[in-house]
């Protein structure tokens, strides 16, 4: 899981993916109650925090909008030695970084992370 998070925070770091990044609605009402509800059950004290957060978010207006891969998961990269590839950018977009280590929590489920 070391290696899947440094090589997200190399992709977060890469500004000019924003302006390539499809300008799609990553934050809704519904969609957070229900993202926060997949995470708390697997881990209710992370929930907590990002409802602080997503909070904090809605009373300071917005976050930095960035490039997010949008469905960080095992089975949607390639780690091969100390190299990790994502792929399946589908659900790409513009949005708090964050939701992508969110997204990587909520995908825990489908196995072991490398």
């Amino acid at each position: 899981m070391y290696r899947a998070g440094v090589a997200l925070s190399h992709l977060h770091r890469q500004t000019g993916l924003t302006n390539l990044a499809p300008n799609r609605e990553f934050l809704s009402e519904a969609r957070d109650k229900e993202t926060l509800a997949m995470i708390a059950e697997r881990c209710p004290r992370v929930a907590d925090e990002i409802s602080k957060s997503l909070d904090a978010w809605v009373q300071t207006s917005r976050l930095a909008q960035r490039a997010c891969h949008g469905d960080v998961r095992p089975m949607y990269m390639r780690i091969e030695d100390e190299r990790v590839t994502f792929f399946d950018f589908d659900d790409c977009g513009r949005g708090p970084q964050w939701l992508d280590v969110a997204a990587s929590w909520s995908g825990r489920r489908e196995g072991p992370w490398p």
